[in-house]
């Protein structure tokens, strides 16, 4: 619990600092309209949330009804929800699928990607997980602040064709609010290590602004260079 509280600490932060960027981008309205134009998408990525084994909370819910609204209106495809177990022992991809399929999407269509400790590498991971499923059109779909803290690393370092398209508060207010309940033992690990035991602090830091992820590309980038 306490890596939960540290977790919304720093995202509390994050977003303070980055309010600013958020205000000066595109609304999350006309950022919908201008990514609607190339609907559909094959699969939309969906960041993941820490969950501490009971309800579900209200970010999280968020991020998968958004998701599965854009479904509902043949908007995405797919989805792939994307998040390892890194500050509770439920992996985050697993938990939000989980959910999805009790909110009654097909679960042909819901992937997990249980790899990615943050925000970059949940793009990072689950684009490669797009690509080995031969999908080709891909839209990012989280909250407006998340977004814009993913716009440099979308737009400059990685790929500036995968869509934004954050979900639309008033929007999501008229979408199903009921409570769901899931088993999520499914989604629990055993070896499970807190990453705030694991990693000291500003090695955490460099991980959320990227360092890992480039370390990724970088080698991606040998790999095909050595085929």
């Amino acid at each position: 619990m306490q890596g939960i509280h540290r977790y919304m600490k720093v995202i509390a932060i994050l977003c303070l600092l980055f309010s600013s960027c958020a205000l000066i981008n595109l609304s999350p309205q006309k950022q919908y309209n201008r990514a609607l134009k190339n609907a559909p998408y094959d699969v939309a990525i969906v960041p993941g949330v820490p969950y501490n084994g009971g309800d579900w909370d209200k970010m999280m819910k968020a991020r998968v009804l958004w998701a599965i609204h854009l479904y509902n209106k043949g908007i995405v495809k797919n989805i792939i929800f994307s998040g390892g177990a890194v500050y509770s022992a439920y992996a985050e991809g697993d938990i939000m699928r989980l959910y999805a399929i009790q909110v009654g999407m097909p679960e042909a269509n819901i992937f997990s990607e249980t790899e990615a400790e943050h925000s970059v590498e949940n793009v990072y991971y689950s684009a490669k997980m797009a690509k080995a499923l031969g999908f080709n059109s891909v839209v990012l779909t989280t909250d407006p602040f998340q977004t814009a803290l993913l716009k440099g690393f979308l737009w400059k370092k990685y790929d500036p064709n995968i869509a934004k398209m954050p979900f639309i508060t008033d929007t999501l207010s008229m979408i199903d609010t009921a409570n769901y309940q899931i088993d999520p033992s499914s989604a629990f690990r055993k070896d499970f290590v807190s990453i705030v035991e694991r990693q000291g602090k500003l090695e955490r830091f460099r991980d959320t602004a990227g360092r890992k992820t480039r370390r990724l590309m970088r080698a991606d980038r040998k790999n095909e260079r050595n085929k």
